[in-house]
């Protein structure tokens, strides 16, 4: 129904905008072949609320996750198709596990560090 990528509040990366630029740097950033390159996301959304309502709660959410770890995050709204329940209308969400940069992914996020990478640095491990 809706796709998007959400940046953080603030960032100026129209690169990272575009879904392929975006999917490929973050590939192209990591050294090893199976390295994570995101984090997935699925999210079940209410049906009592409208579509706008759905659209806003799936934003919020990326927004609040891309704010929080610096990342961009690509969301997908779905509703079911054929025999399926016509009330599971959900959303995957794709975090790329690097900050976004103006000029291209930048070091792993927070939530992809190590606990004592964490406390070496005096940061909260949850």
């Amino acid at each position: 129904v809706h796709a998007e990528i959400v940046l953080p509040d603030g960032l100026d990366a129209p690169w990272a905008r575009d879904r392929a630029l975006l999917w490929n740097a973050a590939e192209f950033a990591e050294r090893r072949c199976d390295a994570r390159v995101a984090r997935e996301f699925e999210i079940a959304l209410p049906h009592e609320l409208s579509d706008a309502g759905r659209l806003a709660l799936t934003r919020a959410f990326a927004t609040d996750l891309s704010n929080r770890f610096g990342a961009a995050v690509d969301f997908a709204i779905h509703v079911p198709q054929g025999k399926s329940d016509e009330r599971n209308i959900h959303a995957h969400v794709v975090m790329t596990t690097r900050v976004i940069t103006a000029d291209g992914p930048g070091e792993k996020t927070l939530i992809e560090r190590e606990n004592r990478w964490l406390i070496d640095r005096s940061l909260p491990t949850t």
